[in-house]
């Protein structure tokens, strides 16, 4: 899945671009959460929300399942969302809290 900082600048440019692609967002936030920024992580969310009410993290976590094809790759796709405890049905894991 590559370097999680290039990761959080191509979403970061996402949507800077496109502040209204829900999807951008919630890539955004799972970067963050992987670099250790949560507060950065949670306003993502918040602002995906905002883009698109109808596209919930459920339903994002659905898509990148599918779309991953694979448990481990989808898994890989969310884990800084569930380490952050931003997924539905997570805790924050010991690694991201503060």
């Amino acid at each position: 899945l590559g370097d999680v900082y290039k990761r959080q600048d191509y979403a970061r440019r996402a949507t800077d671009r496109q502040p209204g692609l829900a999807w951008a967002w919630y890539l955004l936030a799972n970067a963050r959460a992987m670099n250790g920024d949560i507060d950065g992580a949670r306003d993502a969310v918040a602002r995906a929300t905002v883009a698109n009410p109808e596209l919930t993290m459920r339903g994002y976590a659905g898509t990148v399942a599918r779309i991953s094809g694979e448990d481990v790759a989808s898994r890989a796709r969310l884990a800084g969302l569930a380490g952050a405890g931003l997924y539905p049905g997570t805790a924050p894991s010991a690694v991201h809290q503060h």
